[in-house]
């Protein structure tokens, strides 16, 4: 998608768990031990998190997104999250904003962070690449064999591009693979802007797709990119 390598580093695939488990270090976005879930964040987030990724809580609500936003825009601002959400803030000027009561914390990869819905299982990863590669359509589907031969029962819903032209901008994955004895369903939005790539990785039980839809396009339609 966007990296020298896969930006399919935002693929955070976990097996045998219904929690994330993050390798930045495999190219292919797959974790390279499937043993089971890192850790979970202890305790939700209520205020603002470290120096390194600000989080500080809405004051006014934001308009309530239900549908896909579209391509992803180049600016840069923060947006005003909805009401009883919080903004965080990448140190290269990245943000996005998410639920209170939801649990951030850092991940493997370049500046990756995860969002996790404690309640659910639901989470959105976040990783990056300073230099973008040339299309996110291409690179998705270049890494796809890979994926398919490392994760259990993999089922591609579609690579399409998402940017109403050829995906050299923006391009989304969208696949089912079972996990822990379970069916999860997975959206990757892989994109390029002001130079850089990014990846919105967003994973839920396949029982939760519809349900959690809105869900999933509220939180995309929050992110900015850096400079």
């Amino acid at each position: 998608m966007l990296a020298g390598t896969a930006i399919v580093l935002g693929a955070v695939l976990a097996s045998g768990s219904d929690g994330p488990k993050v390798d930045g270090a495999a190219s292919d976005g797959v974790a390279a031990n499937q043993a089971g879930p890192q850790p979970a964040s202890t305790g939700t987030v209520a205020g603002p998190s470290a120096p390194t990724g600000a989080s500080s809580t809405a004051s006014t609500p934001g308009a309530p997104i239900t549908a896909d936003p579209g391509l992803a825009p180049p600016d840069t601002t923060p947006v005003t999250p909805p009401l009883g959400w919080h903004t965080y803030s990448a140190p290269s000027g990245w943000s996005i904003a998410y639920p209170d009561g939801w649990e951030e914390r850092p991940a493997p990869g370049n500046e990756g962070r995860n969002f996790s819905n404690p309640q659910t299982g639901a989470y959105l990863h976040i990783d990056i690449t300073m230099q973008a590669n040339p299309s996110a359509l291409a690179d998705w589907m270049t890494h796809e064999d890979d994926v398919r031969t490392r994760v259990p029962d993999y089922r591609r819903v579609k690579i399409a591009a998402s940017d109403g032209g050829n995906g050299a901008i923006q391009a989304d994955w969208e696949f089912t693979h079972t996990s822990g004895g379970k069916t999860v369903h997975v959206l990757n939005r892989g994109f390029v802007r002001n130079g850089h790539g990014y990846a919105l990785y967003w994973r839920t039980a396949d029982s939760r797709w519809e349900t959690d839809l809105p869900l999933m396009w509220q939180l995309f339609s929050t992110f900015r990119p850096g400079p």
